[in-house]
C-alpha cells in the first residue's frame, strides 16, 4: 500500500512537471506570406497596367502592399528592379516602409540605387512591430526630372509567434482531472 502512494505520488510529480515545463517553455513559430507585383498583390497594380499594360511597371514611385491581417512583422525579405531599366545608371534611394493605417509611415530600411539594376535584401526588425502596410518607395519620383522608379517588386513577409506547448485548456484539465482520480484511487 505505501509503495502504491509512493508511485501515485511519484506519478503525479512527473505529470506535473512535464505540464509546467510544456506551458512554460514557450517556442516561436515563423509564419511569412509572400506578395509580388507579378500576382498584382501591391495597391498600384491597376494604376501600373493603366499606365503601362503590366502590373509590375508604369513609371510607379511605389509598390505598396496591404497585409491581410495586421501582422507583428520581424523580417521581410525583398527583390526589387529599380527602373527606368531602359535609362541605367540614375541614382536615388529606395525606403522599405510598414505602416499599421496606410496614413503614417516608419522607415525600416534604406538603399541607395540605381535605375536598371535589381536589389535583393533582408531587413530583420530588432523588435517585432504591427503592421498591416508594407511599402517599397523611390525617390526622386517619376516625373521630376531625373527620376527612378519601382519596376518590379515581390516581398516576403514573416512574423514570429510564441507557440506555447500544450496550452490547450481542455487538455491540462483533462490532464488534471486524470491525475485527481489516479491520486483518489490509489490513496
Amino acid at each position: 500500500m505505501y509503495a502504491g502512494r509512493i508511485l501515485t505520488l511519484s506519478l503525479l510529480f512527473l505529470l506535473v512537471l512535464a505540464a509546467y515545463v510544456l506551458l512554460a517553455s514557450p517556442e516561436e513559430e515563423k509564419w511569412c506570406i509572400s506578395l509580388s507585383c507579378v500576382g498584382e498583390d501591391h495597391l498600384e497594380a491597376e494604376e501600373a497596367k493603366r499606365r503601362a499594360g503590366n502590373p509590375c511597371w508604369g513609371w510607379l514611385a511605389t509598390h505598396t502592399y496591404h497585409l491581410p491581417y495586421p501582422m507583428r512583422i520581424s523580417e521581410i525579405d525583398v527583390e526589387v528592379k529599380i527602373g527606368p531599366l531602359d535609362i541605367p545608371g540614375r541614382e536615388g534611394r529606395l525606403f522599405l516602409e510598414i505602416s499599421p493605417d496606410g496614413e503614417y509611415w516608419k522607415i525600416v530600411k534604406t538603399l541607395h540605387v540605381k535605375s536598371g539594376d535589381k536589389y535583393e535584401f533582408k531587413a530583420e526588425l530588432e523588435k517585432s512591430q504591427e503592421a498591416e502596410y508594407v511599402r517599397l518607395r523611390v525617390t526622386p519620383p517619376p516625373f521630376t526630372g531625373e527620376w527612378i522608379s519601382v519596376d518590379y517588386s515581390a516581398v516576403k513577409i514573416c512574423e514570429t509567434k510564441e507557440k506555447v506547448g500544450i496550452c490547450n485548456t481542455a487538455l491540462v484539465s483533462a490532464l488534471l482531472a486524470f491525475l485527481a482520480l489516479a491520486v483518489k484511487s490509489r490513496l
